[in-house]
């Protein structure tokens, strides 16, 4: 202990008198061979390793670091060989005298020996300073101090991240060099350098990507036996996988793996064609979603590639501003191309996809109008390339009658979206392409065809029809409503008694079935005005537009008239059944209203001039009860 004290003691003051020139050199400077002369008086080698360890725990400066290690060598190092060489070269050389060591632990009767152990572990701290800095210099990340605290797992990160290429200040080739240097100094397995290399493959640089790719060729499948797993990982995932460049990366990365035999020479040269149409059809794609890292064809993300394809086709179709017909050819001639290909990838799934994509663009992307997004659709052909199973489906969106499903998205968004008129357009073109037999299992689409068709036959036939109303008859056949109703809600807005009957008189025609219904105008008014009557104190505006506006007009129908007198008889009959206990202000209204119709034509044209008689009398008679 006392000389442990001393040792220290003495150590501490010479470093601290040595000059830049003594520091960190291979031969110890001579002021310190009296502390080197105490080390080796003391029996223990673990006592002569704490004194070394403990001084260099405490020193920051990294020449001094390694002026401590180098002595620690050196003194392990005399002392082991004290015992089997008694001539020593002068000057000492720390490096000589490993090299010695080394002889000793060679010769066949060397037995176990501490100072060996220390001489060696010094030495390899000694070279982790240097290692360490020179690394903290080539990658800024790289902590100095944790590299040199012997920690197996953190050194091995820091070579790999060397041999993959993170160094910005070293050549992609000298760092491969560097990194195996310091996996034999620090036993990192030479495996696990290459595989980090093969990082590389990813880089910008071409010629780096290649060099890295020749190296890795010829150095990989000589590890027989060991796993590629690293590279099917960490590279496949940092490799670029779009247009041009991405292909050329992937053309490096699977020439390696057909160099270790994990691809055989067929399926190699399929997936390289494959992929270079890809790039070259949608440069704009992600290459990897149509192969694995191990060269085999993705089958369990065809919605995502679907989606892919989507918005590729929608760029190109705006930029070329037409149906990209040849672009579709080329991929659709990669995706038989590529090995163990996803049978769901194929022409009509990814033909319907396109026309998904073109009649619905995503939102921020330049949009015709649906007529021209349609017609492109049409031109093109393309509706004869998605197959009976998408016409179907097709026509359900467009009839609003599919189920809700994120893969249908477009389609229902376009079929909400568009007219009527386009909307029968469309579903009669689609109907078209379906089989009789296919037409029959889906009823609801026909009754959805003709009803849009009786839409469309109203709007032609009555083209100053209020755009209201039209939105009424619309929406209301979507939602398969009956004529009644649909007549109801013409006469909540106003609509006149020569509008409604033309609607019933469509819709009773023989060619639409849908709407074919025996229904009297007259009487859905009377109910409807029955409706009003019943719930006056806060419906007597409807009351009012019944008889203001839908029985307005010349009288020039037998119906118009009769319609008037049936609604006149219910005004009276409602205002008659007031016992005259109490007149309110809707029956005061009301018996105006009455007096109105009778006084003259300006409500009714045509009406009071032949239906005089008790009436007018009737109706002073109940004015002047309502006046008592």
């Amino acid at each position: 202990q006392i000389l442990s004290i001393i040792a220290t003691q003495t150590i501490l003051e010479v470093v601290k008198s040595l000059s830049i020139e003594e520091l960190a050199v291979d031969t110890p400077p001579s002021s310190m061979w009296p502390s080197i002369a105490i080390l080796l008086f003391m029996r223990d080698a673990h006592a002569v390793s704490d004194v070394i360890d403990n001084i260099a725990s405490g020193i920051q400066e990294r020449l001094v670091l390694q002026t401590v290690l180098n002595l620690g060598t050196c003194v392990h190092a005399l002392r082991a060989l004290r015992s089997v060489d008694s001539y020593l070269q002068l000057p000492i050389q720390t490096s000589l005298l490993l090299a010695r060591v080394s002889e000793v632990e060679n010769r066949e009767n060397y037995a176990e020996d501490a100072d060996v152990y220390f001489a060696k572990q010094f030495n390899s701290s000694l070279s982790s300073v240097v290692d360490a800095e020179w690394l903290a210099k080539a990658i800024p990340e790289i902590d100095a101090g944790a590299f040199t605290s012997n920690t197996a797992d953190y050194r091995k990160r820091a070579i790999l991240a060397l041999a993959a290429g993170s160094s910005r200040l070293v050549r992609v080739g000298e760092s491969l060099n560097h990194a195996l240097r310091l996996a034999r100094a620090y036993k990192v397995d030479e495996y696990d350098v290459y595989a980090a290399y093969s990082a590389v493959l990813a880089s910008d640089n071409k010629h780096d990507a290649v060099q890295a790719a020749e190296t890795l060729k010829e150095v990989l499948p000589k590890f027989r036996g060991k796993s590629l797993d690293v590279v099917y990982t960490s590279t496949w995932k940092s490799l670029p996988s779009h247009g041009h460049r991405g292909f050329e990366s992937m053309r490096a990365y699977f020439d390696v793996l057909h160099a270790c035999k994990s691809i055989n020479m067929k399926d190699y040269n399929d997936l390289l064609a494959a992929m270079e149409l890809i790039a070259a059809a949608c440069p704009e794609i992600d290459l990897k979603l149509f192969v694995d890292a191990r060269g085999r064809a993705s089958k369990t993300n065809t919605t995502d590639v679907l989606d892919a394809i989507k918005r590729d086709v929608c760029a190109e179709s705006n930029r070329t501003n037409s149906y990209p017909q040849l672009m579709l050819a080329n991929l659709l001639k990669a995706l038989d191309t590529l090995p163990d290909t996803n049978a769901a990838l194929n022409s009509q799934n990814v033909h319907f996809s396109a026309v998904c994509s073109i009649l619905s663009p995503p939102a921020g992307v330049c949009r015709l109008s649906s007529a021209q997004r349609w017609a492109r659709v049409v031109d093109s052909g393309a509706l004869d390339k998605i197959g009976e199973y998408h016409a179907t489906e097709m026509a359900q969106c467009l009839s609003a009658c599919a189920l809700t499903d994120q893969r249908l998205k477009e389609l229902n968004k376009f079929a909400s979206e568009i007219s009527t008129s386009l909307q029968l357009k469309a579903l009669d073109y689609v109907l078209g392409k379906l089989d009789t037999s296919k037409l029959t299992a889906i009823p609801d689409v026909l009754d959805v065809r003709n009803r849009l068709s009786f839409v469309n036959t109203v709007a032609m036939k009555m083209p100053e029809l209020d755009a209201h109303l039209l939105q009424i008859l619309t929406s209301d056949s979507r939602e398969n409503q009956r004529l009644s109703v649909i007549i109801e809600r013409w006469i909540s807005r106003g609509a006149t008694f020569s509008q409604i009957s033309t609607l019933a008189s469509i819709a009773g025609q023989g060619e639409l079935q849908c709407m074919k219904v025996d229904i009297d105008v007259t009487d859905v008014i009377m109910q409807t005005l029955d409706k009003a009557l019943m719930r006056s104190s806060n419906q007597l505006g409807k009351v009012f537009d019944i008889v203001e506006k839908t029985l307005w007009g010349e009288n020039d129908l037998d119906a118009l008239a009769t319609a008037r007198t049936r609604a006149f008889a219910k005004l009276k009959e409602h205002v008659a059944s007031n016992d005259g206990s109490s007149i309110s202000d809707d029956y005061a209204s009301i018996l105006e209203l009455m007096s109105n119709i009778m006084s003259g034509d300006r409500i009714w044209p045509g009406w009071a001039s032949s239906n005089h008689g008790d009436g007018v009398v009737h109706i002073v008679s109940m004015r002047t009860a309502a006046l008592l």
